[in-house]
């Protein structure tokens, strides 16, 4: 694995001017466990969401590639457009049913007229 989150974190909290003792109070460590996360290369996503938060960041971003986020973006992008089109129908059907409501279909039972036909008698 080429990524040493450790190393990113250090670097990452560093740039936000966060110091290390600050840093492993706010994640509920000491700092010398601190130091500890500095020197993995991988650590657990629960704690890297709780960094995340700290620092304002999404390090999650240093293990997908371009492709992975242009089809990420793209799905996104499709996912949004399938959400407006099912919108837009929604509000045209409503649309329909408020200038025509629904015609109702009675029956000729329900008329008081039988549904069958007259039997014709055959002479013999």
């Amino acid at each position: 694995m080429g990524i040493h989150i450790g190393k990113i974190i250090q670097k990452a909290i560093k740039l936000k001017g966060i110091s290390v003792v600050e840093f492993a109070k706010k994640i509920n460590y000491t700092r010398g466990n601190a130091y500890n996360i500095f020197n993995k290369q991988t650590i657990d996503t629960g704690l890297l969401v709780k960094i995340n938060s700290i620092i304002g960041d999404n390090l999650f971003f240093n293990f997908i590639t371009n492709e992975e986020m242009e089809a990420q973006v793209n799905k996104t992008d499709d996912m949004k457009k399938v959400k407006t089109a099912l919108k837009q129908w929604d509000e045209f059907m409503q649309y329909v049913k408020a200038k025509e409501p629904e015609k109702k279909v009675v029956s000729s039972a329900m008329k008081g007229k039988s549904s069958k036909k007259p039997v014709k008698k055959i002479k013999r």
